[in-house]
């Protein structure tokens, strides 16, 4: 019922362009050093580059200034969020604004103490990414020690204190073998979770974040496997365009509006405009809005087009092209398309 209901808004608000949802990154600082990290290679530093960050201050009026554009679900990530002294006070201030307010969160810093603080912020809950089940393949991925049992320990202690908890399952090379085991551990706590395998390259440039994909072989072992309709896509309607600059839009640690906290496509600065300035008047946006399906020739022309999940901002990411082809979104659309035929 919650999910239909986001969806007719959702609608509702692409058509009128109204940024329902908005995700804001508070910090890129993190207590992980994930080898498969978007923003730059963590895997030599400690903390994250020095960057023109927002004040808090400017934090709490960018909130205000989204709740004036129409933002009603407000998301609040990192690096690693819970890292950030203030986070409380933003959540409070989404909660004054009638927004419904979540994390994006890996979870290891919810102790039950955090979580009953956050509660009484007024947070509706998180979403919180869990990436295996040993000790393995979670310091494989994440570069530290000891994660996976804080991990599991922080989302018992935030399903313990009742906080709305979504688990995101990144299935990369390393976990593969441990995906009943995932679900498993979600099933066992009632909670909801979706499987993710998309990789995508580092907004900094830097190489290595898609080297945890799974591969060509693991893949195919999936669509004949226990979970094979997660791994499998039907896209009859052969869609391509999403919600990106209509009814999402995301806010960067240095306060830069992309169309999605997926696509990092400069958009404008809020430390120079305000957030309707920019989502009214930007060209970048008003570009994205008005793409027709015409504008995407690569994928108008793939005959697996209806076995592709294709995502504007991991092709952005991975091509510098938002309506171009992702290789990668590409090869696994093939490998569907052959099965498929092979059955």
């Amino acid at each position: 019922m919650k999910d239909s209901l986001l969806n007719s808004l959702l609608k509702k608000a692409a058509e009128k362009t109204i940024p329902l949802v908005a995700t804001v990154e508070l910090t890129q600082n993190c207590n992980y050093r994930c080898g498969h990290c978007y923003n730059f290679n963590r895997t030599s530093l400690t903390e994250a580059p020095k960057l023109t960050t927002l004040s808090s201050d400017k934090i709490k009026n960018i909130i205000d200034q989204l709740a004036e554009a129409g933002t009603l679900y407000l998301n609040l990530s990192g690096g690693e969020v819970l890292l950030h002294p203030d986070l409380d006070d933003f959540i409070r201030q989404g909660r004054l604004n009638k927004m419904e307010v979540r994390l994006k969160t890996n979870a290891s810093l919810l102790t039950k103490d955090r979580c009953l603080k956050l509660s009484e912020a007024g947070l509706a809950g998180m979403d919180v990414s869990l990436y295996g089940f040993s000790e393995e393949s979670y310091s494989r991925l994440t570069g530290k020690r000891g994660m996976f049992e804080k991990t599991i320990s922080g989302i018992q202690n935030a399903r313990e204190k009742k906080l709305d908890l979504n688990i995101s399952l990144i299935i990369h090379r390393f976990n593969v073998s441990e995906i009943k085991e995932m679900v498993d551990f979600c099933q066992t706590l009632s909670l909801p979770f979706q499987f993710s395998i998309e990789m995508t390259e580092r907004y900094d440039g830097s190489l290595g974040a898609k080297d945890f994909e799974i591969t060509d072989e693991q893949f195919k072992e999936q669509l004949s496997g226990e979970y094979a309709d997660v791994f499998m896509v039907f896209n009859k309607e052969k869609n391509l365009q999403c919600s990106c600059a209509q009814s999402v839009c995301g806010v960067s640690a240095t306060g830069e509006v992309f169309p999605c906290i997926g696509a990092p496509v400069p958009s404008g600065n809020l430390l120079n405009k305000t957030f309707k300035e920019i989502w009214t008047t930007s060209p970048v946006l008003n570009q994205i809005r008005n793409l027709k399906r015409e504008d995407f020739k690569e994928c108008l022309s793939c005959e697996h087009i209806e076995f592709c999940n294709r995502s504007s901002g991991s092709t952005y990411v991975n091509t510098g092209k938002y309506t171009g082809c992702d290789p990668g979104t590409l090869r696994l659309a093939k490998m569907r398309h052959e099965f498929f035929l092979q059955k």
